[in-house]
């Protein structure tokens, strides 16, 4: 179901504060919870408990609201480590790019030294929740100075993530690779609705995307409305294809990195394909998909138009189209600058493959 509403406030705001995902990430609200008490995510079957084997939970917190990125914090006292665990709902699921920007982040933090993308070790492994085999993730490497090792894992559940990210002031890597498998495996995720393809380490692209500064097209609402009911026509074909079961399988491309991009973001090309790609946002899910308007091709526009849509965690969000593809940096560039034109809303639980708002800017 569609539900169109125009509203002059569809909002240049909150999308600048999407893509400054950092800072977004530092305005973070504790939940209530008593500290013996287990915490259940509300939208899935996973579960926090207050103790996980030897490791002690010191907090649980929300970034933003409605409980689509959560993260509980415990600690190790007698090996200096800690882990945070977190949950969340990214507009874009695919654990191997997001293993490819958690790491991206590690190795550039200026306060560690003797990170290296080449000491690094990586491991795929089939998660009891049923997401599918090898569709899972982790990595350790050395970590210089105070510590001795560091360590992210990525398990999809569902159109959630799980990831866990460990350091340590004593256990080297291969210590936090047991660590995270035995976390793992106590933590109870209940079942994935959605298996996916095995995970796998990002490659940098063979060709670079373009990086040429494009012209605009203006857009008019019959467009902006398209793009929107395009997105939320997505969501509804998962529903549809579920298997008897109940379980719908998810068919990604294969990424490669381009050379563009920074410690905020970086492109990547689906199956080496300069005709598209996707930005990744910090580490936490949120993303720019950018390629032609196939909706328009099929309608009979002649003039081909290429979008960039936001990817966000309730809601994507599609600006004016340009004539041409844009260079990432030129796309990064308008979704931190303007407002978008239409947005269509992300419902969560049991409509979250139907109920779709969509929101027309008056422009």
């Amino acid at each position: 179901m569609h539900r169109i509403i125009r509203n002059s406030c569809a909002c240049a705001a909150a999308m600048a504060i999407a893509l400054t995902a950092a800072s977004a990430h530092a305005q973070s609200a504790p939940l209530d919870i008593a500290e013996d008490a287990t915490w259940d995510h509300r939208w899935t079957d996973f579960i926090m408990p207050p103790t996980l084997g030897n490791w002690i939970r010191n907090d649980i917190k929300q970034f933003g609201e409605n409980e689509v990125d959560v993260a509980g914090g415990y600690s190790q006292d007698a090996t200096r480590s800690w882990v945070t665990i977190y949950i969340y709902r990214p507009g874009l699921n695919d654990v191997s790019v997001w293993h490819d920007r958690a790491v991206t982040q590690i190795l550039a933090n200026s306060g560690w030294t003797g990170v290296d993308r080449e000491r690094m070790s990586t491991r795929f492994f089939t998660p009891a929740n049923g997401a599918g085999e090898n569709s899972a993730i982790v990595s350790v490497m050395p970590v210089g100075g105070n510590l001795t090792g560091t360590g992210v894992a990525l398990i999809p559940h569902g159109e959630w993530i799980v990831k866990i990210r460990m350091s340590s002031g004593v256990l080297d890597p291969a210590m936090i690779d047991a660590e995270l498998g035995e976390m793992i495996d106590r933590l109870d995720f209940g079942r994935s609705d959605r298996t996916y393809e095995p995970a796998y380490l990002v490659q940098p692209c063979e060709d670079a995307l373009p990086t040429r500064r494009t012209k605009r097209i203006d857009s008019d609402a019959a467009g902006a409305l398209l793009s929107a009911i395009a997105e939320s026509t997505s969501r509804e074909k998962i529903k549809e294809e579920r298997d008897e079961n109940g379980i719908y399988h998810v068919d990604a491309p294969t990424y490669c990195r381009d050379r563009t991009g920074d410690r905020m973001w970086s492109a990547y090309q689906p199956d080496g394909n300069r005709k598209r790609y996707i930005v990744a946002i910090a580490d936490a899910g949120i993303a720019l998909r950018v390629g032609r308007d196939e909706l328009g091709s099929l309608l009979g526009d002649r003039k081909p138009r290429y979008n960039v849509t936001l990817l966000d965690k309730m809601q994507t969000s599609n600006y004016r189209p340009f004539s041409r593809l844009p260079g990432p940096e030129q796309a990064v560039s308008v979704v931190m600058r303007e407002g978008p034109v239409s947005t269509s809303g992300r419902a969560l639980g049991e409509d979250s493959e139907e109920d779709t708002t969509v929101i027309l800017s008056p422009e």
